[in-house]
């Protein structure tokens, strides 16, 4: 089930209020209940297209025979605009998750978060750098199952219409591993194009080596459309 709202407030500062109530059950193919979701949601539109959520969810699962009661989610996210040469992001969640790697699964306090933003120094050319983090602990005693983060930059540098650049680097701190992949790219429409790239990996195995290169892959292709 899902009810929703949308509110127009007579405010220089607020455009739109969305609140939304959502109930879910999931049952599995042999009829059990298998999970049950209520979350509430408050979406709110500000002047200037920036955007925030504030979200909470309550939970329960059945898994892998186990129940696991009283789960809950708190989540914020923020999404500004207010600039065209700026454009930054943020996210955050935090409650009690499924440990479902531990045998037998146990019930863990996790926080994931995400900041992002949008740059574009020049008309052609924008940057989006990227960190996200996420750890796991026992809810019962406080060991950490896991913790890390991904940091990931996306550059893509438009020369004409047709042709740009691309380049993701993105190191990746649970493997200790870092990707690079530039692609070239000349698009004459949306059914011709030609592009030619690669994909490089490094793995981080410390000392005295460092990072050493563990993949290397090139590729190209061409695509054009025949008119009959």
């Amino acid at each position: 089930m899902l009810q929703g709202l949308i509110f127009y407030p007579e405010s220089r500062f607020v455009d739109q209020v969305i609140p939304v109530f959502v109930a879910q059950r999931i049952w599995d193919f042999d009829g059990l209940r298998k999970e049950d979701i209520l979350v509430g949601n408050v979406e709110v539109a500000w002047e200037g297209d920036t955007r925030t959520v504030f979200e909470y969810a309550r939970w329960r699962e059945r898994f892998s025979g186990i129940d696991f009661d009283n789960g809950y989610n708190l989540f914020f996210y923020l999404r500004s605009g207010f600039s065209e040469m700026l454009r930054p992001g943020f996210s955050v969640s935090h409650g009690r998750r499924i440990a479902r790697f531990q045998d037998p699964p146990t019930l863990g306090k996790g926080t994931d978060a995400e900041v992002w933003v949008e740059f574009k120094p020049l008309t052609r050319w924008v940057i989006e750098p990227s960190l996200y983090y996420s750890q796991l602990s026992d809810l019962k005693t406080g060991e950490q199952f896991f913790g890390g983060y991904i940091f990931r930059t996306r550059t893509t540098f438009q020369f004409t219409r047709e042709f740009f650049l691309r380049l993701v680097v993105q190191y990746n701190d649970f493997s200790e591993g870092l990707s690079i992949e530039p692609l070239l790219t000349y698009r004459l429409n949306a059914f011709t194009l030609f592009y030619v790239g690669s994909t490089q990996g490094y793995q981080d195995f410390g000392d005295p080596h460092g990072f050493t290169a563990t993949k290397r892959q090139y590729f190209a292709k061409f695509q054009y459309l025949f008119r009959g």
